[in-house]
């Protein structure tokens, strides 16, 4: 059975900052060793609650290449590790059935399962349809958060540089 991956609408005109420092990403991401306090406390601090942070860890499914040193001593950086390694190509669900196997690669991850809560939606997040419906919730959340407003920022002509100045 076919599942579509999720959709949801982005706003667009959205102000960007001008500025980015290499220490939001650390204050605003959580460590992939957090344990599941620390999670619960920095989504919650964001304005999100337990179903966005499970669904928002669901995003693992398709994988990362900042995993670049798997056990080898010295570090080779040429070498990526899959958060999913099942289906790392694949926006899917197979992320929560790894995690409920005990094989999630974070210990981020097997945090999810150390909250009854938290573990009860990993356990529904298998549904396709039940985790794209709240991931795309999730996602819009989160793209409504520290929106820059007034003369903040500005709105880009292309997205991934920033306006020339005069």
């Amino acid at each position: 059975m076919q599942f579509r991956i999720p959709l949801w609408e982005v706003p667009t005109g959205r102000r960007d900052g001008i500025v980015s420092l290499i220490a939001d990403p650390l204050v605003n991401l959580p460590s992939p060793f957090a344990d599941f306090a620390s999670l619960q406390s920095l989504f919650t601090r964001k304005g999100l609650n337990l179903i966005d942070l499970v669904a928002l860890s669901g995003a693992h499914t398709i994988g990362a290449n900042f995993l670049r040193a798997k056990c080898s001593n010295p570090p080779n950086s040429a070498t990526t590790v899959e958060l999913d390694p099942q289906s790392s190509l694949s926006f899917d669900t197979r992320y929560f059935n790894a995690l409920l196997q005990k094989k999630g690669l974070l210990v981020s991850d097997a945090a999810l399962l150390t909250n009854v809560g938290s573990a009860q939606i990993v356990n529904q997040f298998q549904n396709p349809i039940k985790f794209f419906v709240e991931f795309a919730k999730s996602m819009k959340k989160m793209g409504a958060m520290g929106v820059l407003t007034g003369n903040a920022g500005e709105i880009r002509k292309q997205c991934r540089v920033v306006n020339r100045r005069p």
